[in-house]
């Protein structure tokens, strides 16, 4: 975002957030609401401006019955949206995702990728790993492909599949 990563590391902390797999489960016997009041106080927001966060992110993810249910009680889908409601408390101009639908239905990856969408066409730089490029064609624009710290690639899903369609495939099942 234009920081330099030596020199301003508070200004970067403010501007980022992440999300790996469902990876903030809070405290599991709390509330959802518990939980992401204890989180926008770990992030110095007011009681009023983290309860105003808090509202409008349950009611964005579809999580408003939920919001006094104790997150171990969740499904894995409702678990990713209150992961990702979490990682967006901040507002973050660049979000790290690191495999955010894995375990998830059709249904929750749906709108977990409509979500997704829109935050990025408002602004935010969404960097997001996966394991499966049929995933990650259905949110990115962009592709690089990053092995042991080189760049092998950059460009899109269509390119990759253009310069790769030639590759002979070996399944080898033991």
């Amino acid at each position: 975002a234009g920081y330099d990563i030596d020199k301003e590391q508070e200004f970067i902390k403010e501007n980022i957030s992440w999300m790996f797999g469902q990876d903030y489960f809070g405290i599991g016997w709390a509330s959802l609401e518990k939980n992401m009041q204890l989180a926008t106080a770990f992030l110095g927001l007011s009681k009023q401006e983290g309860n105003a966060k808090i509202a409008a992110l349950l009611k964005r993810f579809h999580l408003e019955e939920k919001r006094h249910t104790d997150v171990w009680r969740l499904s894995s889908g409702m678990v990713a949206k209150y992961c990702l409601a979490i990682a967006l408390l901040k507002n973050p101009k660049i979000l790290f995702l690191d495999e955010p639908l894995i375990g998830l239905d059709t249904y929750a990856k749906d709108e977990i990728r409509a979500i997704l969408k829109e935050i990025n066409e408002k602004g935010t730089t969404i960097i997001y790993t996966d394991h499966q490029l049929q995933e990650v064609e259905k949110i990115c624009k962009r592709l690089l492909i990053i092995n042991e710290g080189k760049l092998l690639f950059d460009g899109s899903a269509k390119k990759l599949k253009q310069l790769y369609r030639d590759t002979n495939v070996l399944d080898v099942v033991c």
